[in-house]
């Protein structure tokens, strides 16, 4: 049990990560083709974990799936009529992820608390994406805060009672740390250049599918510290922060901007840890 827990939250995604760098580094993949691998990894990691769902969809886990599906679709068309998606694209997905997955609390009580609170990292994607078109090219920039985003999240999630999605958000810290790796070796000991044209589609579909389990998170983890989960979302706004590191050529600059990241994640899992206990 141990071990394939390992293995399919862990090793498989880690070597995802690794592949999809591999593939923006050296071939010469276009953007919509890597974006298409980044969302055969994603669905791979559901897989893994969920099994294949039915359709119609039964449960929230199982719109999931199809969500993943329809963001990468997204993505690949807006590179393909040369548009990154943008502000309005971004918010218009995610806010239609959380009507369908979280309709019978919506139909319910619209003001739940949860509600509000699975708005949060659609704002914060919304407000990531408005970055300069430049900022989705840097290999480090949002990766860095994604594996960050992702791990807090997990934590705050397992904290807050809700082990299944947790778990994928694991995989999905695994992953990133599988690009950051290969990356880091790309650029700092083979020479290769930091700001790759290809990866823009790659960093947009991490941060919506990532965001797509947060929101899920919000609405079901029924024993979540507010604060924990806002503190979670604040790391969508570290890449601002870090983007003046942007163009250091020292060994030591991807682990600043990580850092930058962690500090917010580590105070989430700490109020976390403080609310469940």
């Amino acid at each position: 049990m141990a071990g394939s827990l390992l293995l399919f939250t862990v090793i498989l995604p880690l070597l995802l990560g690794c592949v999809l760098a591999g593939i923006a580094f050296f071939t010469p993949a276009r953007v919509a083709l890597l974006t298409l691998a980044t969302l055969a990894a994603i669905l791979f990691i559901y897989y893994f974990l969920e099994g294949l769902p039915p359709l119609p969809p039964v449960s929230s886990k199982h719109k999931i799936f199809y969500i993943f599906i329809v963001l990468g679709v997204a993505a690949s068309a807006s590179q393909k009529i040369n548009t990154t998606p943008q502000v309005l694209l971004t918010i218009g997905l995610l806010l239609a992820a959380l009507f369908w997955i979280g309709q019978r609390k919506i139909s319910a009580d619209p003001y739940q608390l949860e509600i509000f609170l699975g708005l949060l990292p659609v704002i914060g994607a919304g407000i990531l994406s408005a970055t300069p078109q430049e900022n989705r090219r840097q290999v480090f920039l949002w990766p860095s805060a994604f594996i960050t985003l992702a791990i807090s999240g997990s934590l705050v999630s397992i904290l807050g009672g809700y082990i299944g999605l947790a778990q994928m958000l694991g995989s999905f810290a695994a992953l990133f740390g599988g690009f950051l790796a290969v990356s880091y070796v790309a650029i700092y000991f083979l020479g290769r250049s930091a700001t790759l044209a290809n990866i823009a589609g790659l960093n947009w579909l991490l941060m919506v599918a990532t965001s797509t389990i947060l929101l899920s998170i919000a609405i079901f983890a029924n024993k979540l510290s507010a604060v924990a989960f806002v503190l979670v979302c604040s790391v969508y706004l570290t890449p601002f922060i870090t983007a003046r590191f942007v163009g250091g050529k020292n060994w030591w600059t991807p682990f600043l901007m990580g850092g930058v990241s962690l500090v917010p994640a580590l105070c989430a899992i700490a109020f976390a840890w403080a609310y469940s206990h």
